[in-house]
């Protein structure tokens, strides 16, 4: 029941003008009391709208991102906190809502961290290129030891540690650090 008094769309609840959209406590009709919200004149959980005849998460929903009908696509493909990104890219959102990649730059969806490994007893830095390094010279970083060593699984690059520490055993250290295990270890 809609009354003069009222703005245009609105319908008298309980002697109160009400928009049925909106209205948790009159969603859609007078009376249907909503626990979450009420959007479109349906009831949804806190944080959902209703889109295309579905209660939708609009902070995560690709094809509903930050308000029904906003798709998300190309490289801004993926849906964070109600905005479309590039998780190849973004340094809020690297590889995944939510990953964040201070210091460092969101690359592939990898973030890389600028190399800081502790040199322990090694001749030079694993961040720089230079001759052979010992095997287990950093110490307890044991990043020399995963890549160089010959007698397990893990040695990934050997001549690191019998030719020259060169620009790929850097890249390499880099990203067994940083990428895949925050540390060496």
């Amino acid at each position: 029941m809609t009354s003069m008094g009222c703005d245009a769309g609105d319908t008298v609840c309980s002697g109160i003008c009400t928009d049925l959209d909106t209205d948790s406590n009159n969603c859609g009709k007078c009376g249907n009391v909503c626990t979450g919200v009420c959007s479109m004149g349906n009831c949804c959980a806190l944080g959902e709208q209703y889109c295309s005849g579905a209660c939708i998460d609009t902070t995560s929903d690709d094809d509903n991102c930050g308000m029904c009908g906003m798709k998300c696509t190309g490289t801004d493909g993926t849906c964070c906190s109600s905005e479309c990104t590039n998780t190849a890219t973004d340094m809020n959102n690297c590889g995944m809502c939510g990953m964040s990649c201070s210091g460092g730059t969101c690359s592939a969806s990898t973030c890389i961290v600028p190399c800081a490994i502790p040199q322990g007893s090694c001749t030079h830095s694993l961040c720089a290129t230079g001759g052979p390094l010992t095997e287990g010279c950093d110490g307890d970083e044991e990043c020399t030891i995963l890549l160089c060593d010959t007698e397990s699984s893990f040695g990934f690059d050997p001549s690191c540690c019998t030719t020259a520490w060169t620009s790929e055993c850097v890249s390499e250290v880099e990203s067994f650090y940083v990428s895949s295990f925050g540390g060496c270890l």
